[in-house]
């Protein structure tokens, strides 16, 4: 099975197979190892730091990028996240863990790309998966912002392909959040609570969590990313999901375009 690094990397030849990407070599290719090794080091020191620069963080990303996905790539089995985070701890940050994501999908668009998709994407949970709107009343759906129609969105995907896993799993009020996420099992998750009627969104690996966020897209961006960033393979279950958020929303070319993927995004985008 191909993790999402390697479809990525596919995607990316593809552009450049179009003429889409720059024949120039970026700085970070014309990095020597022995320099890259050195921004590696500078990096780390930077994520840890009390107040860590996010401009010179997205620099040091930058000129790094190599060294660092060549050891990440090469980690295999368990505890591969915690051996990530131990030596990159800013990738438990949103920001950070979606600069790295930016640099390895060439995608900085991905929050324009998705709010051009919602009108099409709301209109098909209205139509098919009316049991999702129960609880709003009908004069606050007006009122609905972007990430409101993003929350009830996440929840009506799957059902584009006929799947009855969730992308995100939604905690009640009355359910402890700790104990819910130790039920869970090691893989990576998306779960949404409440804390004092606002949303918190939480990317969970291995029952802890690994990158929290105050908005439903926010949070579904860095479900996408930490799949990039940390070399996972994606759910089995969801792999359409994600092939839809590759292909529209980060803009990574498909190579394959199976029936049923064709069929969902027909639904999905009519």
């Amino acid at each position: 099975m191909e993790n999402s690094a390697i479809t990525i990397k596919k995607g990316l030849l593809q552009q450049k197979a179009c003429g889409k990407t720059q024949k120039k070599k970026s700085d970070d290719e014309n990095e020597t190892a022995s320099t890259q090794q050195g921004h590696d080091e500078q990096l780390k020191k930077e994520m840890a730091a009390r107040k860590p620069d996010d401009k010179k963080i997205f620099a040091l990303l930058k000129v790094s990028l190599q060294t660092r996905r060549k050891w990440i790539d090469g980690l295999a089995g368990k505890g591969t996240v915690k051996k990530v985070l131990k030596e990159y701890p800013g990738f438990r940050n949103y920001k950070q863990v979606m600069m790295e994501n930016c640099l390895l999908t060439r995608c900085s668009q991905y929050k324009e790309a998705w709010r051009k998709q919602i009108p099409q994407m709301w209109e098909f949970a209205c139509r098919d998966c009316p049991d999702l709107l129960e609880d709003c009343p009908e004069e606050g759906m007006e009122a609905m912002d972007d990430d409101d129609k993003t929350a009830i969105i996440c929840m009506s995907l799957p059902r584009a392909w006929g799947i009855k896993e969730r992308l995100v799993h939604y905690i009640k009020d009355n359910i402890n959040f700790e104990a819910f996420i130790k039920k869970l099992n090691s893989d990576c998750h998306l779960v949404a609570a409440n804390d004092e009627d606002f949303p918190q969104l939480f990317v969970i690996i291995d029952n802890e969590v690994v990158v929290k966020t105050d908005l439903h897209m926010d949070g579904l961006f860095s479900f996408f990313a930490v799949f990039q960033v940390f070399n996972l393979e994606y759910p089995q279950k969801l792999k359409l999901c994600f092939k839809f958020l590759e292909e529209y929303i980060f803009g990574i070319p498909q190579s394959r375009r199976p029936l049923a993927y064709t069929k969902g995004i027909d639904k999905l985008l009519a």
